[in-house]
């Protein structure tokens, strides 16, 4: 019905995501202070790029059972 790239597939994923954040209780501030700790313990071991990760909350539904988890993408240098 939509392509990955059309309105209503962005708009199906922002209320996905908005109802997730909302179903874990998770503010945009703790999701910021959860990256910052995670990028601030990896930087100990290697050299990343700590200014163009990307953390997201994702939901992956299994077995009739609905398991929710953060996704973080750090660029290694």
């Amino acid at each position: 019905m939509y392509n990955n790239n059309s309105s209503g597939a962005i708009a199906k994923d922002r209320l996905k995501y908005l109802i997730l954040k909302d179903r874990v209780s998770c503010t945009n501030e703790t999701l910021d202070m959860i990256k910052q700790d995670i990028v601030k313990v990896i930087s100990n071991y290697i050299d990343i790029d700590k200014y163009n990760t990307k953390l997201t909350l994702e939901q992956d539904i299994k077995n009739n059972k609905s398991i929710s988890y953060i996704n973080i993408k750090i660029p290694i240098k």
